[in-house]
């Protein structure tokens, strides 16, 4: 069973120079990097947290 993934549990921050920049980091394997564009609600959890459920099975 996949465990449940929270914004709470994958968020993460780094460091670069004067800027502090946020993420999500969940999983195993190969890196995958999701980019999200601007407006309401393009940085919330729920626009891709169902998103990230669903890439263990995906194909490519």
């Amino acid at each position: 069973m996949t465990p449940l993934l929270t914004a709470e549990g994958t968020s993460r921050t780094v460091q670069t120079g004067k800027w502090k920049n946020h993420y999500n980091e969940a999983g195993t394997g190969r890196p995958v990097l999701m980019l999200h564009g601007s407006g309401p609600g393009a940085m919330g959890w729920n626009t891709f947290g169902p998103n990230m459920r669903r890439l263990p099975n995906a194909s490519g």
